[in-house]
């Protein structure tokens, strides 16, 4: 029985901050990608992208996802374009259920926003239009690649974790 969850979908679509209160509600333990690389390597992502490249960055994340495997009872919150690998595809099927979060892309474009330097794939004229390409260029992987899925429509975290908390516990 797979014992982890992990959450996937695009930048911005809430998956760190639903994964945080969906831990504590359901007494499990929380595991957030960027945070730990970042943490590992003592610079912010879009550092790590500006100074080492995104090839870096996606090795560490391959890194780090296997080592996601000797984990339980973990949500599990991935960055955006994790699971476009195909062996981070794999490794986290082999022991997590998957949820993708969803949202509009003008959600995505409020979010992010807030903090447009914080995203580096995001760095260019026109980020809408950036963001819309780079969700058409991956919503079948995310399809593919998901247990199940749940839309993140208005942002009440207590709604959407109680989804996840159903579909996870009693479905899954």
């Amino acid at each position: 029985m797979k014992t982890n969850l992990a959450l996937i979908g695009f930048m911005g679509v809430g998956k760190t901050t639903i994964g945080k209160v969906l831990a504590k509600k359901i007494d499990m333990n929380f595991f957030d990608l960027d945070y730990e690389i970042m943490k590992r390597e003592n610079m912010k992502v879009n550092e790590i992208f500006k100074e080492k490249g995104e090839h870096y960055f996606r090795n560490l994340e391959e890194e780090i996802i296997k080592e996601c495997e000797t984990m339980s009872n973990t949500i599990i919150a991935t960055g955006g374009g994790t699971i476009l690998n195909k062996n981070n595809l794999l490794s986290l099927r082999k022991h997590a259920n998957i949820c993708l979060i969803s949202t509009s892309i003008d959600n995505i474009y409020k979010r992010v926003m807030r903090r447009p330097n914080k995203r580096p794939l995001l760095i260019c004229k026109d980020t809408y239009e950036k963001i819309k390409k780079l969700l058409n260029d991956r919503k079948d992987i995310y399809k593919n690649s998901c247990d199940f899925e749940v839309y993140n429509k208005n942002e009440d975290l207590d709604e959407i974790t109680d989804i996840i908390k159903k579909i996870y516990i009693e479905e899954m």
